[in-house]
């Protein structure tokens, strides 16, 4: 018996954490389409400015990453490819690292550790301060108010992010490997086009679209599923951070082995 409750006991918590985060969704979708009509207007303000504190403020740490990333691929890549279509080797190199795989992972790690942990500790905060309660005394539905425009405004960032990263990178990886190598530009232009697939485009978009709308739901869920206690705020913080990279990874592995 003892062993029956070790193992049904925390099964049983995940099955009803994943039956309240279900709900939450649900609740969610049911308050867009309830106050879309009438908050439009506040829906694009506060998603513009979840876009400018995740997407504009990450630029510059996206971008040492961007050089950091292609630096190492063509330093550790290309001293092992040969000297004739040097450049056709490295640009599928680029295609299947960074398009298929490193782009939207990076950015999701990124936004996670920047405007993750952001989200979760200050609606924590609210949540034990009492202000989402005040939100609702003054009949203004929190889901709408605070959780819809940091879905939109994070999935929109991941999306801008991964394009940014994914183009930042190719052209620098071009660069880099004509300065070192001597690779024609044109050559290596021609391995990421020739290589490069409209589904690889929408494998990319698609990972991004799904890591920031799951960062965005679980951060959301974990910060509002605060009680009364200030020492839960680090609590549902971590629980968001690690749930939220553990289900990028394995979105991240599924959708690569179903397409490829």
């Amino acid at each position: 018996m003892d062993i029956i409750e070790k193992i049904g006991a925390p099964f049983s918590h995940r099955l009803t954490s994943l039956f309240n985060f279900g709900y939450f969704v649900s609740e969610t979708i049911a308050s867009f389409f309830r106050n879309v009509r009438y908050g439009r207007r506040l829906l694009f303000r506060n998603a513009a400015f979840q876009v400018l504190f995740t997407a504009v403020d990450a630029v510059p740490i996206v971008t040492l990453l961007s050089i950091f990333i292609f630096s190492a691929i063509v330093k550790q890549v290309g001293t092992y490819v040969p000297q004739s279509g040097a450049g056709l080797f490295l640009g599928k190199m680029f295609v299947i690292l960074i398009i298929r795989e490193l782009a939207p992972i990076i950015i999701s790690f990124v936004v996670i550790a920047r405007s993750g942990t952001a989200i979760a500790a200050e609606l924590s905060s609210m949540m034990v301060h009492e202000e989402i309660s005040s939100l609702k005394v003054l009949g203004i539905d929190p889901l709408y108010f605070i959780v819809i425009p940091r879905v939109v405004g994070i999935t929109v960032s991941i999306l801008c992010l991964s394009m940014f990263f994914t183009v930042l990178t190719i052209v620098g990886g071009m660069l880099l490997a004509n300065y070192y190598f001597a690779v024609p530009l044109h050559q290596f232009l021609e391995g990421v086009l020739d290589n490069m697939t409209p589904l690889d485009v929408l494998i990319n978009i698609l990972k991004s679209v799904l890591f920031g709308l799951t960062i965005s739901g679980l951060c959301c869920y974990y910060g509002l599923s605060t009680k009364y206690s200030p020492t839960e705020i680090p609590q549902m913080t971590t629980k968001a951070v690690i749930n939220s990279m553990i289900c990028c990874f394995v979105f991240s592995a599924a959708i690569t082995l179903v397409y490829y």
